[in-house]
């Protein structure tokens, strides 16, 4: 059964971007996140913890694969963010801020749509030069002929 869900996995990213995967990782925060929301609301302590858990594993990926030379001020920056956010979840965690917590959700929501965003441009981008490459393939072959 794990290896059917390693294939999944491996077929559900292995056709996106960099920056589609980084997207991924953000919902993955969130909807854990989520889950601890609804953990904490429902008093189940277990679930919640775990939720917890798994959002800072989404979160120290992020912080991990920082590309630290590249990246500059906006890597740094982001350094910075995921640090805060996993000390902000380890005091909801404790403190079961429910007000808490949907501050911390509504700051990866806007990073994320952030990401999303400049994926989209990115797409746009790479449409624009292909149909340029093959406006420039077909007039290189029309004068050749």
């Amino acid at each position: 059964m794990r290896d059917k869900i390693n294939e999944y996995i491996r077929s559900d990213t292995g056709s996106n971007s960099q920056v589609e995967l980084i997207v991924k990782v953000y919902n993955g925060a969130i909807s854990n996140l989520s889950r601890a929301r609804r953990s904490i609301q429902s008093g189940d302590i277990s679930s919640g913890y775990q939720a917890f858990e798994d959002s800072k594993k989404f979160l120290v990926h992020l912080y991990t694969t920082l590309n630290m030379e590249k990246g500059g001020e906006i890597a740094q920056n982001l350094s910075s963010l995921y640090s805060f956010l996993i000390n902000e979840i380890n005091l909801v965690q404790a403190s079961r801020d429910l007000k808490q917590l949907d501050e911390i959700m509504a700051i990866l929501s806007n990073v994320k749509e952030g990401w999303m965003e400049l994926s989209q441009q990115s797409k746009s981008k790479q449409s624009e030069s292909k149909g340029v490459a093959t406006a420039n393939t077909n007039k290189s072959l029309s004068i050749s002929a």
